[in-house]
């Protein structure tokens, strides 16, 4: 849900951009019918998804922080630093843009300005808290971007030289990397115990 909400504000985002453009190069000559209207419900979608990204994923952090996991590794925070800020390289041009030439779009400055924040302040907090979680139902990866693979849904787990690879019954697959994580061989050695006892399939790979 969270990885849907980041692509869907991006998109939004992205479209937005399209329309100050349009309405700010008159001499283009192109008119989009209900230019502001469609500013107005598109910002209002994206009050809505960072509001709902917001309870989420602080909801999941109050209730995963303090169960017993296997720790990101110093790569693996970087990692989630990056896929984290990623969206960010757009949305700070953006924002400055929308500052200075476009004053009246105070509700979309608000708006991108907050996701910022509100990332930067999920990334720093999760730093010593990310892991990953290993029980008798599921598998959940608790990053920026929370992963939860319960036992019943995966079809076929591979191991290889540099990690974990979970397919799941819908065909969707998910990879664990030995150096996002510290004690990997850990995470393996519960991985496959698990999935012996889950009767899933098993394949290793040089």
């Amino acid at each position: 849900m969270g990885r849907w909400l980041r692509v869907l504000t991006l998109l939004i985002v992205l479209i937005q951009i399209v329309l100050s453009f349009l309405s700010y190069h008159e001499d283009l000559e192109v008119i989009v019918p209900f230019n502001l209207e469609i500013s107005f419900v598109l910002n209002i979608f994206l009050v809505l998804f960072f509001i709902f990204q917001f309870i989420l994923r602080w909801k999941n952090f109050s209730l995963l922080k303090n169960i017993n996991g296997y720790a990101v590794s110093s790569k693996g925070w970087s990692k989630i630093v990056t896929n984290e800020i990623m969206p960010f390289i757009i949305y700070l041009p953006f924002i400055l843009l929308l500052v200075f030439y476009f004053a009246n779009e105070i509700l979309l400055t608000v708006i991108l300005s907050l996701v910022i924040i509100e990332g930067i302040f999920y990334v720093l907090f999760g730093k010593k808290k990310f892991k990953i979680i290993i029980n008798e139902s599921a598998v959940i990866s608790f990053t920026n971007q929370h992963e939860v693979l319960k036992w019943a849904n995966i079809a076929k787990v591979t191991f290889s030289s540099s990690g974990t690879l979970i397919l799941k019954h819908n065909g969707r697959k998910v990879f664990i990397e030995d150096l996002a994580y510290e004690d990997s061989n850990l995470i393996r050695s519960e991985i496959k115990r698990l999935s012996i006892e889950k009767h899933i399939l098993l394949q290793e790979i040089a």
